[in-house]
């Protein structure tokens, strides 16, 4: 749910408040000593990963119906997952099994960055892609989970992929890769101790405060490893990676490295907001591949694939809302058929889709953030010329650049004459019931949305 934190740290209190927050207060009074308890909206979010018990009522102040709630029974053993059709992607899974074939004959690594927004079908291409691997090739898998707090854990991603690569994150282990490559003993060991130091495992040696040394052992292992049969490298969320981590993955692809390598990173455009130059401009083994929204005839037909029982005109309003992107539609189909109500139309938005909306509007500036949301007070579509009206607080030349930075995030697109729209309903949706960015006025946030199209021609007075 939402919550509003204050901005003020200068008097080194935090302070958030929300219904949220209310509700999360109910749940730890009511919950047992030593059980999880969540509410509907937590359990429709994770029943697909955790095995939830019995339905419960609690009454909890403030709220006129109980609350409905589930203790936490514990994980899966594996996930339920409904995995939609590829629709769509011919060209862009062409491109990836050029670059694999091109690395297993050459044994030369390639780098290819995927980049889209959230729910672009990064992750359902890629899935595609593992799952067309020939096995007589010999292809090892690794990935690299990057985390959201990935600035202050440095190399913590590597740590996975060393124990996906080499079978764990053990100095012996590691060594023993090396020595396969001919490393004499005494340098394998020396060099598993830069690894594992890396890691931050205990007994760690000194050369992993090295920068130099941590980058060329890294490249050493992962080229060694390859050798030995082909490796296929993959970097999940690499826009949250550090930046000593994004010089590492680069250092990786130095020239002299000689072994049939595949390393694939998954990222969202924010990456490239950090490092423009990402992608390698000029060298021949790195490639940036950017999935653009499904147009209208693919999302159809996903549509109609996956909501088929769905009456006809809510599978073309889900089709309208979604813009294109294959996750909104998903959800938006499945929040539907769940709701199973004929005739009903598609104005609930998934909390799934709801925070991978919020967390895009999160990453804004805040201009940005403030125009965003100024913009959903009129709908669809909004002129920049009447957001300086309502914005006395920014000037046009900002609030030019904030539209700037919305069109090359894709959360806006251009019009007609000097108007935008955004990219999705579901964009404007999220952004006008956010709460407001303090530029925009109060007046304007109560407003119902279209009240710009109201207006009189030649209208000039300003909002206060």
């Amino acid at each position: 749910g939402e919550v509003v934190t204050s901005g003020d740290l200068s008097s080194g209190d935090f302070l958030i408040t929300g219904d949220a927050v209310n509700v999360a207060a109910r749940l730890q009074q009511n919950a047992e000593p030593g059980e999880v308890l969540v509410s509907k909206r937590t359990h429709d979010a994770v029943q697909r990963a955790f095995r939830l018990g019995p339905e419960r009522e609690i009454q909890a102040k403030g709220k006129r119906e109980p609350l409905r709630v589930y203790p936490v029974e514990g994980p899966r053993t594996a996930r339920q997952t409904e995995r939609p059709r590829l629709v769509g992607r011919k060209r862009e899974l062409a491109q990836l099994e050029l670059l694999r074939g091109w690395a297993l004959e050459e044994r030369r690594p390639q780098l290819i960055s995927i980049v889209a927004p959230a729910g672009t079908g990064k992750t359902r291409l890629l899935e595609e892609f593992l799952a067309g691997l020939d096995p007589d090739e010999g292809w090892h898998v690794g990935t690299g989970r990057c985390l959201p707090y990935g600035q202050s854990l440095t190399y913590w991603p590597l740590r996975g992929l060393l124990e996906e690569l080499v079978g764990a994150v053990e100095g012996d282990r590691v060594a023993d890769v090396f020595i396969q490559g001919g490393f004499t003993p005494e340098d394998a060991r020396r060099l598993a101790g830069v690894i594992v130091g890396t890691l931050g495992v205990e007994g760690a040696g000194e050369e992993t405060r090295d920068r130099e040394s941590v980058f060329n052992t890294w490249r050493l292992l992962i080229e060694t490893a390859a050798r030995n049969a082909p490796r296929l490298v993959i970097f999940e969320d690499l826009h949250w990676a550090s930046d000593s981590l994004l010089d590492l993955v680069e250092h990786i692809m130095h020239p002299r490295t000689q072994a049939p390598l595949l390393i694939v990173a998954v990222s969202r455009p924010e990456l490239l907001d950090r490092r423009p130059a990402w992608g390698g401009a000029g060298k021949e083994n790195m490639s940036v591949l950017a999935l653009k929204p499904l147009n209208e005839a693919q999302t159809e037909e996903l549509v109609s694939h996956m909501g088929g029982s769905l009456p006809d005109t809510v599978r073309r309003q889900i089709v309208e809302r979604s813009g294109g992107n294959p996750f909104f539609a998903s959800e938006l189909v499945r929040g539907m058929t769940e709701r199973a109500v004929e005739g009903a139309a598609a104005d609930h938005i998934p909390d799934t889709v709801h925070a991978a909306v919020l967390a895009r509007l999160d990453a804004l500036s805040p201009a940005e953030r403030s125009v965003v949301q100024a913009a959903s007070v009129a709908g669809r579509s909004f002129r920049p010329a009447t957001l300086a009206v309502v914005q006395p607080d920014l000037e046009p030349a900002e609030i030019d650049r904030a539209i700037e930075g919305l069109l090359a995030r894709d959360l806006v697109v251009p019009a007609e004459s000097d108007s935008c729209t955004f990219r999705h309903v579901l964009i404007r949706d999220v952004a006008y019931g956010t709460p407001p960015a303090p530029s925009v006025s109060a007046c304007t946030r109560q407003l119902p949305p279209g009240w710009m199209n109201l207006r009189p021609a030649g209208w000039t007075s300003s909002w206060s």
